[in-house]
């Protein structure tokens, strides 16, 4: 007789899971304008508006993610904790990953592609598929991994009191997929 294993799925892949769906439905509940309440000029003032500051979050959550890939190939593992937030679920464990793989991988190189990006007030989430191309230490071969994550960002902290994004970095408040940062 044959058993079949069901697939584990953790609660730190379900919770990452959980928020990106809370952000993408707060993202499309604030996109929403009613044109009843203003007049025509007012909805093209709001529309460009809107769309430069959606464009200006947009290109932060990219430069946090590349940032975030820059720090961890150069093996800071101090930088790289700078750009979390300590209240992230699943901080200790992806600071564990980051340590080991310091230790295991060189030559880090990535390589992103079908990169989407979604912004609301406070936070946005950047989805990619991603290759990670590298040296293992022990046997200097050549390794490539790939997946597909969703990176959470917050940048609250980074608002001016007129909601302006007034510094081109977040920090990561949720990891979801495949955890990009690990050794194996």
């Amino acid at each position: 007789m044959r058993l079949i294993q069901q697939p584990v799925v953790s609660a730190k892949f379900l919770s990452g899971l959980i928020i990106n769906a809370i952000l993408f439905a707060l993202v499309a509940c604030g996109q929403a304008v009613k044109p009843s309440q203003t007049s025509p000029n007012q909805v093209k003032y709001a529309e460009r508006n809107q769309a430069t500051d959606t464009s200006v979050k947009q290109s932060t959550i990219k430069q946090s993610v590349d940032d975030l890939l820059a720090v961890y190939a150069s093996k800071s593992l101090a930088e790289f904790k700078d750009n979390l937030s300590p209240s992230m679920v699943g901080y200790a464990g992806l600071i564990d990953d980051v340590a080991q793989s310091n230790a295991a991988l060189n030559q880090v190189r990535w390589q992103l592609s079908d990169t989407t990006i979604a912004t609301n007030a406070t936070a946005g989430v950047l989805t990619t598929k991603w290759q990670k191309r590298y040296l293992r230490a022990t046997t200097s071969q050549a390794e490539l991994r790939e997946g597909t994550t969703s990176f959470t960002f917050d940048y609250a902290n980074t608002l001016n009191q007129k909601n302006k994004v007034q510094s081109n970095h977040g920090q990561l408040t949720g990891l979801s997929g495949d955890n990009p940062f690990s050794a194996n």
